[in-house]
């Protein structure tokens, strides 16, 4: 069984979760401090860095080669942690808000979209991921086991609490994988609905 939470793992999701609702926290927790009047919070904007720094951060993209239909861009290395290493920017055209975004309001606003809200820190996990043979859909619970790829469930306070690994098609070839081989990250999620309830 592939033992998927290491210290470093975890240490990197903390970094995710951090990120991911660093505007969240610090809005609510300085009016919930504001209001109290315990403590003067006239800085809780500090929270809203992750919104701004996406954007600031796009105008470093360069432009890539590839599709022909879609202007493709990637961001310099030192800025990889913050992109989609499956998806080239301005992100996936399979999904219909990017599709639209992208065809109203251009790449700027659907990369801004897709990094800030759509795929927030994916690039974090990237490189603590492992090898897998096929998606979590196909596999038996054996299978699930044996490569980490199960995913957990517990309902706390209404809301469902997810974690365990997520596969991925590494379509961009960033791990030189073998022929139909996938990549597995390590993985978490708060819903309002149960996984496979949707």
């Amino acid at each position: 069984m592939r033992k998927v939470f290491t210290k470093k793992v975890i240490g990197l999701l903390a970094l995710q979760f951090i990120w991911r609702t660093l505007p969240l926290l610090s809005l609510t927790t300085g009016a919930l401090l504001n209001w109290s009047g315990l403590i003067d919070t006239s800085l809780w904007w500090w929270g809203l860095t992750p919104i701004a720094i996406v954007p600031a951060s796009l105008l470093f993209a360069k432009r890539i080669e590839g599709d022909t239909d879609v202007k493709r861009y990637a961001l310099p290395r030192a800025l990889k942690w913050m992109e989609t290493p499956d998806e080239h920017l301005p992100g996936g055209m399979y999904e219909p808000t990017v599709a639209w975004l992208y065809g109203h309001l251009g790449w700027f606003v659907t990369s801004w979209y897709w990094l800030s809200w759509r795929n927030v820190g994916h690039g974090i996990t990237w490189d603590s991921g492992w090898p897998v043979p096929m998606y979590q859909m196909h596999m038996t619970p054996e299978q699930l086991d044996e490569y980490g790829t199960r995913i957990y469930q517990r309902r706390v306070f209404g809301l469902w609490f997810m974690w365990g690994a997520k596969t991925v098609n590494d379509k961009l070839d960033t791990k030189h994988l073998e022929d139909d081989w996938y990549w597995a990250v390590p993985w978490w999620s708060v819903r309002l609905k149960k996984r496979g309830s949707e």
